[in-house]
């Protein structure tokens, strides 16, 4: 039995008609429909992740050190020696080096940016680096790239830093891109979409009744399905001597 459940934002746009009664099973969507639809759906995408609901992807992104270079840029259109290719990065949660030698791995610890500035010797000490400094600057228009920098400067190219990453889903462009999030979200995704479209199309009063509290429930059910778990919390000692 397979684990995971992709959904394309065709299949998306079809079961989003037929909530509404817009569509019968044996019929498709005009092109006015699929034009209209997407932007609704890539609008609620972004209004779910700026409500708090948790909608991004959490990705492992390697950052391959270059010997005596501190600080490397990472997205979109990212520059500079060391520099990584991949999609905006919002924050890094954890991260870690690995020897790819000897496969040993050192966690790093994360630095605010007063912590950073505060350091002795920040560029001019090298070795194994053992804290970073994540920065994600610009928005996704305006410099959609972000930095980190590693202290102390790594001194060789033996390292590859892995950074857990949380970036934003990418928009749905064509019919057959995946929807980029948990399966337990696409129903109420659907329901909310539904509802949000349920003026655009001829739904009498008892249908959009119904869509109404199916959204409202399912919406509730998701907020507290995405809320973070309890979890033992655990110190850990600092012994870097500070």
């Amino acid at each position: 039995m397979a684990t995971d459940f992709p959904v394309t934002q065709n299949q998306i746009i079809i079961a989003t008609m037929l909530e509404l009664g817009a569509l019968d099973q044996s019929s498709q969507p005009n092109p006015n429909d699929y034009t209209n639809i997407s932007f609704a759906l890539n609008l609620l995408l972004k209004t779910w992740m700026a409500s708090g609901i948790a909608l991004w992807k959490v990705s492992t992104i390697q950052v391959p050190f270059v010997a005596n270079t501190q600080t490397y840029y990472i997205g979109p259109t990212a520059s500079g020696p060391g520099a990584v290719i991949t999609d905006r990065v919002l924050r890094v949660t954890e991260a870690e080096i690995v020897n790819t030698i000897s496969q040993q791995s050192i966690d790093l610890w994360p630095l605010a940016r007063e912590q950073f500035v505060e350091l002795s010797g920040k560029y001019t000490s090298f070795g194994v680096p053992t804290q970073y400094w994540f920065e994600p600057l610009g928005s996704e228009l305006n410099s959609p790239n972000s930095r980190i920098t590693f202290y102390p400067i790594p001194s060789n190219s033996v390292f590859t830093a892995y950074l857990k990453a949380l970036q934003p889903l990418t928009n749905a462009v064509n019919l057959s891109d995946v929807i980029d999030f948990p399966a337990e979200y696409y129903w109420p995704f659907i329901k909310c979409l539904s509802y949000e479209l349920a003026n655009q199309y001829p739904v009498s009063s008892e249908r959009y009744a119904r869509i109404e509290k199916r959204a409202i429930g399912q919406l509730e059910l998701i907020e507290e399905w995405g809320q973070e778990q309890d979890v033992e919390l655990r110190i850990k000692f600092d012994r870097r001597g500070h």
